[in-house]
Formats: C-alpha cells, sequence, structure tokens
C-alpha cells in the first residue's frame, strides 16, 4: 500500500512541477516513514509541490464521531489567560496597522505639497513606531499561540500516556486490540 502511494505521490508531484519522475520516486522512497503513520507527506524535491494523503478510514473515523467544540475549548481552559492576551495582540495589531493608511494620506496630501518637513518628519517617525509596534505584536502573538498550543499537546500526550498505562496486561495482549 506504502509503496502505490508512493509511486502516485511521485505522479502527482512530477505532472505539477516536471521534475523527472525518476529523482521524484527516489527522494519520496527516502522521505516514506513507517507503515503505521496513517498520513504521508511528501515535500517536491523541487521544493515546489507537496502531497499528502491521509487514510481514508482517520476520515471515516472523524465522520462517525467528530469532536466537538466544547471538547476542544475544555483543553484551552487552563490557558485563558493568554489565549486573552493573543486575542487582544491580534486586535491590537490590526487597529495599530490601520494607522499607515492614514499617515501615508497626511504625507501626501499635507506635508509634501505644502513642503512642510517637520510634519513630513513626524508622520514619517510615527510610520515607523507604527511598523515597530505591529512586529513586536506580531512577536508576542506568535510566541504566546505556540507557547500555549505546545503546553495544550504535552497535557494532550500525558494523557494519552497515562490512559494507556492504566490498561490491565489484559487489553494488550487480547486479540483485536492492536
Amino acid at each position: 500500500m506504502r509503496t502505490r502511494l508512493t509511486t502516485l505521490a511521485a505522479a502527482l508531484l512530477c505532472s505539477a512541477c516536471g521534475t523527472d519522475p525518476a529523482v521524484t520516486q527516489a527522494m519520496l522512497q527516502a522521505h516514506v516513514v513507517s507503515q503505521a503513520q496513517p498520513t504521508l507527506s511528501i515535500r517536491c524535491p523541487s521544493g515546489g509541490c507537496e502531497v499528502t494523503y491521509t487514510d481514508p478510514r482517520d476520515r471515516q473515523q472523524l465522520a462517525e464521531s467528530p469532536v466537538s467544540g466544547a471538547r476542544v475549548l475544555t483543553l484551552f481552559r487552563p490557558h485563558a489567560g493568554p489565549l486573552t492576551i493573543v486575542v487582544i495582540a491580534v486586535v491590537a495589531a490590526s487597529v495599530v496597522g490601520l494607522a499607515q493608511p492614514f499617515l501615508l494620506r497626511l504625507i501626501i496630501d499635507d506635508a509634501l505639497p505644502n513642503r512642510d518637513t517637520t510634519l513630513l518628519a513626524w508622520a514619517v517617525g510615527a510610520m515607523i513606531g507604527v511598523a515597530a509596534l505591529t512586529g513586536v505584536l506580531g512577536v508576542v502573538q506568535t510566541w504566546l499561540a505556540t507557547t500555549m498550543g505546545q503546553r495544550v499537546m504535552c497535557r494532550l500526550r500525558a494523557d494519552v500516556f497515562s490512559h494507556v498505562q492504566s490498561q490491565s496486561m489484559a487489553f494488550f495482549s487480547t486479540p483485536g486490540t492492536e
């Protein structure tokens, strides 16, 4: 099954970017991981294309028992403070970014035609400040969101590990549980 997928992926990549099929096939074989992984994600050697294949059984299981939004929200409940700061940073960056067009209009319509160098200096300084503030807010937002996401993933992994550890030996030795 995995070999068929890599051949299909090679054909898709080659038709998408024109890379030599033999080179693509060799690169795909190098990227193929264990049979246990249901998702196969491969990047083209030229770097322009990517093929992702997800096992249809995973899609079927998700369709039969979807994850509720409430369950996802419970994962983020302990991180309500950082999540609020992320939302505030996104909104603030958007609002601060709205100042750029007004400052540019001020420069084009007032400072340049009237040769007002003081106004020009203040407007350019304000534009630089807006760009710097937007950058800082973006860094804060990215850092907090990444940290929060990593903590949620760590908690999920710990919960799964704890659940697996709590299973009896019969669970692992009974046929049909693999």
